[in-house]
């Protein structure tokens, strides 16, 4: 799973992982193989400052089951709000399996 700045029709582009709070980010999810399903779930951890996580946000994305690639807009500040700062987790799952992680820090 990788982060950046905006997309074209191949996927991510200006991939990083740090971002400003005012920044729209996108991800990119590339598989080993189909997502096998129409649903997936995402979860949005914070790091914890004793090293721990803590579960700031998690949602449900629709997607074709039969593609093993996706992109768009992870998040969008004037839409779904400002993220404090810190360090984040991104972990995708589908029937409780771990299908992929990713992190960025937002300054």
């Amino acid at each position: 799973m990788i982060f950046g700045t905006g997309m074209n029709d191949d996927g991510v582009t200006g991939e990083q992982s740090t971002f400003s709070q005012y920044e729209t980010i996108y991800d990119e999810i590339s598989l080993s193989s189909s997502y096998g399903t129409s649903t997936y779930e995402v979860f949005l951890l914070k790091a914890s400052a004793g090293g721990g996580e803590q579960l700031f946000d998690r949602w449900k994305e629709e997607v074709d089951p039969t593609w093993d690639h996706s992109f768009g807009i992870f998040h969008e500040p004037n839409y779904h709000g400002i993220l404090e700062t810190g360090d984040y987790v991104v972990r995708v799952f589908v029937n409780d399996e771990l299908l992929t992680e990713g992190t960025f820090t937002i300054e």
